[in-house]
């Protein structure tokens, strides 16, 4: 019982400080995308859910600014299928919004894939 609750405690500590909580590759379709100081695309995964993740300098040129300076997800790149890589991790105030101690889910890399 007492190795239980060591590992059970290292578990836990290592959970505490771990920025990454996890990550996975998917392919999915671009649906929409924007923001006001940061970035993010949200994709259609097979199963039909949508992934709500931010940028965080994987995207390129990929918005445009409306009149009410929000930026949108330019047209070219909606409905494109794309094969994307998410990790996720407490915040820790580099998105603007979102608590700090909030989980969020970044992009990692994203490719469009040609049909």
């Amino acid at each position: 019982m007492k190795t239980y609750k060591i590992k059970l405690i290292c578990l836990a500590i290592f959970c505490l400080f771990s920025t990454e909580i996890f990550a996975q590759s998917f392919v999915g379709i671009t649906v929409d995308g924007g923001g006001v100081d940061d970035m993010f695309i949200e994709i259609k995964d097979s199963g039909g859910h949508i992934v709500h993740a931010y940028c965080h300098k994987a995207c390129g040129d990929w918005f445009f600014s409306d009149k009410e300076d929000i930026s949108r997800l330019k047209p070219i790149y909606k409905n494109r299928k794309v094969v994307v890589d998410v990790f996720s991790r407490v915040n820790k105030g580099e998105i603007a919004g979102p608590s700090d101690d909030e989980v969020l889910v970044f992009i990692n890399k994203i490719n469009f894939v040609r049909e």
